[in-house]
């Protein structure tokens, strides 16, 4: 193997160290900006490689040692830089993505998190065949590193999972290989809520339960704290994790969750953000952000299980809550409900079919949407209908800027531009994004 000593002279968008020899790029995981050090080559492309780290020669000041048993799980993409660092470093990634996008804004506000471990509600976790040996864990170069806890999850999660780890070998139940197609046991989700109360989803390659797998749920049911239970069936040989063919083993199927003082219905398939103690935070500060009236009447694009339309709420006159997900406008019926919210309105369509029929006034638009972004009919649509206000909400920078930059083409303009850290030890960042249509 071809070894290298270099100095790591920027990071990647992904954390990754960039190291620079004879105007050939090798990205390199796990160092830090300034560092000295010596690497192997591990694959080499046309114009850039990938390097694993041997020695540092010379150490960042900033550097940090990371609590994790795992070295080799690629999670925590940022764990050895400290926290300091980190914000640094993604709001210069957020600079950089919206440059990249030729939109040159660079006030950048940020928000840290409150807990940097154990801040995690929801894990996925795949079964890995190990000779007899039935593991679980993260998925990395193709292979799972089994674990017992994860530092990013809620300490009631990683009990869960080293119980289930001690009992599953008890029972024969076959295990899934993307290969061959064959096996049984694909996927496990834990969820949490706010008294930590656990739901569990147990995604199969079959369409019926086996006697061994039943025998595994009544033995799960009895772990502390699972109050529920639920099979996904799925059958599909590709990368999406839970289907919508759902069956509940064990108790209700659902748990409830709160955001400050209101309460939601969580299932299995529910969009939900995945830092419970920074939801609050980052919906207050998109509100806030926007300057809303009671007099404004709202439209939320995505709104998914009702969320950020309930929080929404008390500050306006009106919200319309759109999503092409039944499953999700059912839940989010019933959180309305749950919370006696009588000014918000879910209606179960494509945004895009919806906005096209839509002939009353719109003061503002929040936008929640998947990791693509939206598209250019939906931007088109925006534009016809002369929306004033627009709080983008995203985590995904590059897609969110593509889009911004379209609307300010269009007659916007960047209003203000905050990083929320709801991923710690990671490179992900939720940003708030707020733009207003010039008169």
């Amino acid at each position: 193997m071809n070894h290298l000593i270099g100095e790591v002279i920027d990071y990647s968008h992904e954390g990754l160290g960039v190291v620079k020899i004879d105007d050939y790029v090798y990205f390199v995981n796990d160092v830090l900006n300034d560092e000295i050090i010596e690497f192997v080559v591990i694959k080499k492309k046309k114009k850039y490689g990938f390097g694993k780290l041997i020695r540092i020669i010379k150490k960042n000041i900033n550097r940090q040692q990371y609590p994790c048993l795992y070295e080799e799980c690629p999670s925590c993409n940022l764990r050895n830089l400290n926290y300091q660092e980190q914000i640094n470093f993604k709001k210069q990634a957020i600079i950089n993505t919206y440059q990249k996008a030729n939109l040159n804004y660079n006030k950048i506000n940020f928000i840290s998190n409150d807990y940097i471990y154990n801040y995690r509600n929801k894990i996925i976790l795949h079964f890995k065949q190990d000779n007899k040996t039935i593991k679980l864990g993260y998925y990395h170069n193709k292979d799972i590193i089994s674990i017992n806890k994860c530092l990013l999850v809620n300490e009631t999660i990683n009990e869960f999972i080293n119980d289930f780890n001690k009992i599953i070998n008890n029972y024969p139940v076959s295990i899934y290989d993307k290969i061959n197609k064959k096996g049984l046991l694909k996927h496990l989700v834990v969820r949490v809520n706010y008294e930590n109360k656990l739901l569990i989803g147990i995604i199969i390659n079959s369409n019926k339960i086996s006697k061994e797998l039943q025998s595994l749920i009544d033995e799960i049911s009895n772990i502390k704290n699972v109050i529920s239970i639920v099979v996904s069936f799925n059958e599909l040989h590709n990368s999406i994790i839970l289907s919508n063919n759902n069956k509940i083993m064990f108790g209700k199927g659902y748990f409830i969750d709160k955001i400050l003082t209101y309460q939601f219905r969580i299932s299995l398939n529910s969009f939900f953000q995945i830092n419970s103690h920074m939801i609050s935070k980052l919906y207050l500060t998109a509100i806030n952000n926007a300057h809303l009236t009671k007099n404004d009447i709202v439209l939320d694009a995505y709104c998914g299980t009702g969320t950020i339309a309930i929080l929404l709420s008390k500050y306006v006159r009106k919200v319309i809550g759109v999503d092409v997900v039944s499953d999700a406008i059912k839940d989010a019926n019933y959180n309305k409900e749950l919370n006696n919210i009588d000014n918000v309105d879910f209606i179960n369509q494509d945004i895009n079919d919806y906005l096209d029929d839509f002939d009353k006034e719109i003061n503002c638009l929040v936008i929640d949407p998947p990791r693509l972004g939206i598209d250019h009919k939906f931007i088109d649509l925006i534009i016809e209908h002369k929306i004033n206000k627009i709080v983008y909400i995203s985590c995904n920078g590059a897609s969110q800027s593509r889009d911004i930059k379209l609307l300010i083409e269009n007659g916007y303009e960047i209003n203000s531009v905050t990083g929320v850290d709801m991923f710690s030890n990671t490179y992900h960042t939720e940003i708030i994004s707020i733009l207003e249509r010039k008169l």
